[in-house]
This record gives C-alpha cells, sequence and structure tokens, in this order.
C-alpha cells in the first residue's frame, strides 16, 4: 500500500505563491550562480498549441506567450542537493518513505500501478537512490528525479523563479522539442531496451544537442513538471476565451481517468517513450501525473518572467 501523505509541508504554500506573485524564498538562504542554473531568454510570440493527432489536445488553440527566461537544462541531482542541504527541505518521496522504480521485469501486484505493472513502489526510492542499480560516476549531473510537484515549486521558489506554465513549455519546445537525437526507449517497450543512444535510463543533462532554442533534453529524458492543472477538456474549451486568458490554463483540473486525485501537467516525454508506445517527446503531447505520487521519470526546470 502506498503510505497516505501526512503533514503538509511549506512547500504547499510555496507553490500557492507562484500564482500570487509573491516571493517566499528565504532571502537569507545563499544561491551561487551555478546552483541558480544557466538561463536562455525565449522571446514572446503567438502559435497554435496543441496536437490535433490527441484528443485532451486538440483543437489546436491559439495561444500568445510574453517572453521569458527558462532554464537551460533540467534541473540535476546536483543543484538540488543544495537546495535541501540549504534550505532543509524534504521531498515528498522521503517523508513517504518511498517512491516508484522503473522495472520492466516485474509482476502486477499491491506495489505496481494498475495497468502499468512496470511501475514498482520501492520503500526507500527517492531522488538521492533513484533506482534498482548503483549511479555512475557522472550522477550528479543527471536530472533530480522523483520528484514531487510541490517538491518542484519549492525548488523553483528558492530561486525567486516558476515552474512554466503549459503554454510556456510548449512555445520553448517548438524549436527544441522535434530533434531527432534525443533519449528515448529504443525496442519493444518495456520487455527489450536496445539502448541505442547508449542510455538505459535517464543521461546526464546536456548528452544530446541542444535544439533552436539553445534548450536540452526539451525531448526524452524526464517529462517535466508545468505549472497548470491536467484538464483532459480545456482545449475544447479554451476557444470561448481571448487568448490572454489562456495563458495559465484552466483554473481547474479534470482527469475522467482519476476524477478524485488532483494531476498536474508534465511536458517533454522521457528515457521511457518511444514510437510504438508513447510519443510524450512531441511537442504538443502533453500527459499528467498526480501530485500525490512520484516516479523515476519526472524532473523538471524553472522559469522567470524577468528578463534579467
Amino acid at each position: 500500500m502506498i503510505p497516505l501523505r501526512k503533514n503538509i509541508f511549506p512547500a504547499a504554500l510555496w507553490c500557492a505563491a507562484v500564482y500570487t506573485g509573491c516571493s517566499p524564498a528565504p532571502a537569507h538562504v545563499p544561491r551561487t550562480p551555478a546552483q541558480a542554473g544557466e538561463t536562455v531568454w525565449i522571446e514572446g510570440g503567438t502559435f497554435d498549441m496543441g496536437d490535433t493527432a490527441l484528443a485532451d489536445a486538440s483543437p489546436t488553440v491559439t495561444q500568445q506567450v510574453d517572453g521569458f527566461r527558462m532554464h537551460r537544462y533540467e534541473v540535476t541531482r546536483i543543484q538540488f542537493r543544495a537546495f535541501t542541504e540549504q534550505t532543509g527541505y524534504v521531498t515528498l518521496a522521503d517523508r513517504n518513505g518511498g517512491s516508484y522504480v522503473f522495472d520492466a521485469g516485474a509482476e502486477a501486484g499491491p506495489r505496481s500501478i494498475p495497468g502499468a505493472p512496470w511501475w514498482r513502489y520501492v520503500p526507500g526510492a527517492g531522488w538521492q537512490s533513484p533506482g534498482k542499480t548503483p549511479l555512475p560516476a557522472e550522477s550528479g549531473y543527471l536530472p533530480a528525479t522523483h520528484i514531487a510537484y510541490e517538491d518542484a515549486c519549492a525548488y523553483c521558489a528558492w530561486l525567486d523563479m516558476r515552474l512554466p506554465t503549459e503554454a510556456e513549455w510548449e512555445w520553448a519546445a517548438r524549436g527544441d522539442g522535434d530533434k531527432k537525437d534525443k533519449n528515448i526507449w529504443q525496442g519493444n517497450f518495456p520487455y527489450e531496451n536496445k539502448r541505442t543512444d547508449g542510455f538505459e535510463g535517464p543521461s546526464p543533462v546536456g548528452s544530446f544537442p541542444p535544439g533552436k532554442n539553445g534548450l536540452y533534453d526539451m525531448a526524452g529524458n524526464v517529462w517535466e513538471w508545468c505549472a497548470d492543472p491536467y484538464n483532459a477538456y480545456w482545449y475544447g474549451q479554451a476557444g470561448l476565451f481571448p487568448p490572454g486568458q489562456r495563458v495559465h490554463g484552466p483554473a481547474k483540473g479534470y482527469d475522467p481517468s482519476s476524477p478524485y486525485e488532483e494531476t498536474r501537467v508534465i511536458r517533454g516525454g522521457s528515457f521511457l517513450c518511444s514510437d510504438s508506445y508513447c510519443t510524450g517527446y512531441r511537442p504538443g503531447t502533453r500527459m499528467r501525473s498526480s501530485v500525490s505520487l512520484t516516479f523515476g521519470h519526472i524532473g523538471f526546470r524553472c522559469v522567470s518572467s524577468a528578463r534579467q
């Protein structure tokens, strides 16, 4: 059984502050440029958001996005460790005592996800112990995974940044997310991974060439949290509102497959996506994840509306 969430952490307040314009990150906590992460300025513009091949991403919606600054790389384990050491933050997975780890040989059972037995709940798994095998020497540069939505919000707030809206993320990925070189699954998922790209799991950030916007790993590697609640019907409803009111997505989420669970949008696909099973690496593809669960293929990057 998955442990229930207990002791609402201050991260919940940090998440809320992203939307109110507050600056809740502790002013006394030093942050070096390396910890802040290298960023890229993305000029604003207008585009047709969505993917007509997907029911929950169609019809396309004309979106207007203001310029914003985005992390060039996914947040790494080194960067996330600095955050936890300097703030004392404890992630949801650590508080719950475990997380979901990919295991191709796992059978359906009480510790697996219904319909996806390859996700097995492993006690002790978390961002510091993300998988079944020892971490490589360059593991510090792997993206931080087993990160909950509230964990990502807390880290971004520490940097006086925030999670990208779904529209911002797709606008940035339109120049990066269609790359041929990316960390995805090669072979028959989930039983055969040919690893022709050189990686069985997440790859160190920047292992593949950047896209047109100078961003790395917008396609593949790990899914990335967005700020928006997931609403399966939002694209069909969005045309009823002026473009300026669509930037932050729906006010409330609705996931028909989990109607009583809060889910948030994740974007970009992961090392588990493939042409035959999951095309999450396509720029217009959207997915969602529960805010109360953590997985070994979900990470994040932060954005800021400030030009400098």
